[in-house]
């Protein structure tokens, strides 16, 4: 399977997956008794970061954008890290990607980018997700 295609061939995250995602978190944080704020995601927001995602042409690389743009950019009151390193789990998935990185080490990497912030390169975001998955 090719990383590389045009947009006519990818399947990408609409509003409502966002807001799944994000559904998803608050109710896993509120079971699991994760402190955790609710709230309304800034969905013009959540469309800037489509738009980023869809100027690359691999799924890694868009991937990256939609996962950097969630967690450096603060789109929600909480839950930032988990809902964008979710974003990119998803995206991959419906391009036909699993990530099989272990649950620990992905949560390693999105503490990492958080903690760099916007100085962490898309490329080296990329180049870890392609690294840690395989052909569906």
């Amino acid at each position: 399977m090719t990383t590389w295609r045009n947009s006519s061939q990818t399947t990408w995250l609409r509003e409502q997956d966002f807001l799944g995602l994000y559904r998803l978190v608050v109710l896993r944080a509120r079971v699991t008794g994760a402190g955790i704020l609710a709230g309304s995601p800034n969905l013009l927001s959540l469309r800037q970061c489509e738009q980023r995602a869809r100027r690359f042409r691999s799924v890694f690389w868009s991937a990256a954008a939609y996962w950097h743009s969630i967690t450096c950019q603060h789109l929600l009151i909480d839950g930032n890290k988990r809902v964008g390193s979710l974003a990119a789990v998803e995206f991959l998935r419906l391009n036909g990607w699993i990530l099989v990185a272990e649950q620990e080490a992905l949560k390693r990497y999105s503490l990492c980018l958080a903690r760099q912030g916007t100085r962490t390169r898309l490329a080296t975001i990329a180049r870890w997700l392609r690294a840690h998955s395989r052909s569906a």
